[in-house]
């Protein structure tokens, strides 16, 4: 009797040791304090906030059975907030070590000052457990914090010796779509990461981004490895639960029961945006989002690997306060007939991929679009600039006119036979530059910004073309070999010919124009090009060669020694150049500077207005001045532009 009293007390002693059975969201609820520093909603957390996080988070406690959490959603709704309430919580109440990954070293060095160490400082249940960084001591230091039973170790996704390492329990890896595509030669950096975690049984990861491209998309491949849980909302008058979509762009969307809740709003009218009812009908204000995300649930779209939870989260369920339902209906109308803003807009608002159209542009289809125009400048263009490809056997030339939200009208194409090692070749180019052309109202324009690309076997003829022209923004231009960088960064003196030299992300601009050239409908970013006009011998250049110069080339899956797998342009015909320079004349737009871009309405309708009785015309600068680049300076970053 006396050893049974023994073992009940020594049983319930044990029972009142361990530590309490708690949930993510619950430890979060009552220890998780948002530093003022990296929220507007800085305070105690609130799990009522964000309703939809309590079963993501909690998917990530230590008794649930979920080994793998994914979480592909659109940007701003909590995801990163998500993995630092659970890490707080693997700290104090299931220490061991945590491997972090973010898209780069200096991406994990970022994190760690920004939402680590906040993390950490403003909490006081962790802040007396992690030992503080410390300069001298490498036990705790940026990229490595101590505490007991563990530590918190950041990696960047491209540092293969940080992926490969020692087995770990727990992962979190962020925004997994903006990491390189391949380590080196060890492969996908998230199976790197993942594989470190399969040792253990009781293992967590948790995986966050928004996704890019569909069939490249990371998360996307994770999201659809799980049970592909949606929240589903109720209405306020029916009571029908379903998921928020926005009308043809949910990518997931499989279930049987129809059309989901969508976003509507009256036509150019984004103040009107409101949900409506997948049930009933019945419009849904958006004051009445908040009550519509408390009584919301998460539910399985798909049996999944029986291992993962993956959770989809669009912006259209950010809090009310946060984003509303109006500002994606405006920005959805700025971005609609731009299929490069569009991308953005999905991948970041709608946390969806991108469906790219594989299919090659075709010349036939482009011919059938030519336009008839009355004058040589269109109504609609603000500015005109020039691009110039050089050839061994001359030179050509294309003269672009671009207007508001950089709609354009291809104004001149034409070739300068010579040889590019003789003078009087580049006198003929001065001769073009020189030209003015006429528009409707009788005012003119001529080129304001002129690049010659230095490829190829000119590259010190281009070079003085360039340097006794720089005062007149005739700029020198590369290609780069980064199929990542943005069309136009900064430029730099580090050539032979000491010349200003812009090295341009042509990859970047291919991906615009080819959006762009599928564009049919008047509008942001469409390219209008002219039809012939015999009878004044005008723009003879459009013709079929002109669409299938434009369709040269193809996108295709390449394998880069740098970014593996990767997208690269292919050349189908042997001749481009149509292609390239249309590419080059937006860089010329781009180096014209941000006040040109934000005018370009301005100056649209200043050369649109016609000329009176008497009056003489201004030269371009004085009908609407803008910055231009004055060249170089020095800083502690090295040699930048300046304005």
């Amino acid at each position: 009797m006396i050893a049974g009293e023994q073992l009940v007390w020594q049983t319930l002693s044990e029972a009142l040791a361990r530590p309490p059975r708690l949930t993510v969201s619950e430890w979060a609820a009552a220890h998780r304090i948002l530093p003022r520093e990296t929220t507007r909603q800085h305070g105690p957390w609130r799990n009522d906030r964000v309703p939809y996080a309590a079963a993501i988070m909690d998917a990530l406690s230590a008794h649930d059975p979920t080994q793998v959490v994914a979480l592909m959603k659109g940007a701003q709704i909590a995801g990163t907030e998500i993995g630092l309430n659970a890490l707080g919580y693997w700290i104090e109440h299931d220490p061991s070590s945590v491997l972090i990954v973010c898209p780069s070293i200096p991406d994990a060095r970022k994190f760690s000052r920004r939402r680590l160490r906040p993390l950490i400082l403003s909490t006081p249940a962790l802040r007396q457990r992690v030992e503080e960084e410390s300069s001298r001591d490498a036990a705790s230091n940026t990229l490595y914090r101590e505490y007991p039973g563990g530590a918190v170790i950041l990696v960047g996704a491209n540092a293969p010796g940080g992926l490969s390492g020692n087995p770990i329990r727990r992962l979190f890896f962020d925004d997994a779509d903006s990491c390189t595509a391949e380590v080196g030669e060890e492969g996908d950096p998230l199976y790197l990461a993942e594989v470190r975690t399969t040792t253990f049984p009781n293992r967590k990861v948790y995986v966050n981004g928004t996704p890019k491209i569909e069939g490249e998309s990371r998360i996307a491949r994770l999201f659809l490895r799980g049970d592909q849980r949606r929240y589903f909302i109720p209405c306020p008058e029916c009571g029908w639960m379903d998921f928020l979509t926005w009308t043809g762009y949910a990518n997931f969307c499989d279930l049987e029961d129809g059309g989901h809740h969508r976003i509507g709003l009256q036509e150019g009218r984004p103040e009107t945006a409101h949900c409506v009812c997948s049930g009933c009908g019945a419009r849904i204000s958006e004051a009445e989002k908040d009550c519509m995300l408390a009584a919301g649930e998460w539910r399985a779209t798909a049996p999944g690997d029986g291992r993962t939870k993956s959770f989809h989260l669009s912006g259209l369920y950010s809090p009310h306060g946060w984003l509303s339902w109006a500002e994606v209906a405006r920005e959805f109308l700025e971005v609609k007939n731009d299929p490069v803003a569009l991308k953005g807009w999905v991948n970041l608002r709608l946390g969806e991929t991108w469906r790219r159209h594989q299919d090659a542009l075709k010349p036939q289809r482009l011919l059938a679009r030519f336009e008839r125009w009355e004058a040589e400048v269109p109504t609609g263009v603000g500015i005109l600039v020039g691009a110039v490809d050089v050839q061994d056997y001359g030179l050509v030339y294309l003269v672009t006119g671009y207007g508001a939200a950089e709609e354009s009208w291809v104004v001149e194409y034409g070739e300068i036979h010579g040889d590019p090692a003789k003078a009087e070749v580049w006198g003929e180019l001065d001769r073009i530059r020189e030209t003015r052309w006429k528009s409707a109202s009788g005012r003119t324009a001529g080129i304001e910004c002129l690049v010659v690309d230095s490829g190829g076997h000119h590259t010190h003829e281009v070079y003085e073309y360039c340097r006794a022209r720089q005062g007149q923004r005739v700029w020198a231009i590369r290609g780069g070999n980064d199929p990542r960088s943005d069309l136009v960064s900064r430029a730099s003196r580090k050539n032979q010919g000491g010349v200003l030299l812009w090295t341009l992300g042509v990859d970047t601009g291919k991906d615009t124009i080819h959006s762009r050239l599928k564009i049919e409908t008047a509008g942001p970013g469409c390219i209008h090009i002219p039809q012939p006009d015999h009878e004044h011998g005008r723009w003879l250049w459009a013709n079929a060669e002109f669409a299938a110069q434009l369709a040269s080339e193809v996108m295709i899956r390449k394998r880069h020694p740098r970014h593996g797998w990767t997208r690269a342009w292919k050349q189908v015909r042997d001749r481009n150049e149509a292609w390239d320079l249309s590419v080059y004349c937006l860089a010329a737009l781009r180096i014209r500077g941000p006040a040109v871009l934000r005018d370009l309405a301005a100056r649209a309708r200043a050369l649109a207005e016609p000329l009176r009785e008497g009056e003489a015309e201004a030269s371009d600068e004085a009908v609407m001045p803008a910055a231009q680049p004055r060249g170089l300076m020095g800083s502690r970053r090295g040699w930048v532009q300046r304005w």
